[in-house]
């Protein structure tokens, strides 16, 4: 997990990650690169996916898609 403040800027990422406009490249906060996963941006899943009160739909609904990721790898630990 990695948490950023208001200034976005991804030199850490790989380029396959962005996308043209410099971005995190997602659909609805899955990328591309498996294990990658973005959170808390404006209109991820719905128009306040980037305020404190929306973003835990959107972790609930990644949450998921992480543990699937993991059981894949032979790696979840989590139950439910």
């Amino acid at each position: 997990m990695w948490a950023t403040g208001y200034r976005r800027t991804y030199p850490w990422l790989k380029l396959a990650a962005l996308g043209p406009d410099g971005e995190i490249a997602h659909w609805d906060g899955v990328t591309a690169i498996p294990g990658l996963y973005a959170l808390g941006f404006r209109l991820l899943r719905k128009s306040d996916s980037n305020f404190i009160g929306g973003v835990a739909s959107d972790a609930l609904e990644l949450s998921k898609c992480i543990c699937a990721f993991l059981d894949q790898r032979g790696q979840g630990t989590h139950e439910g």
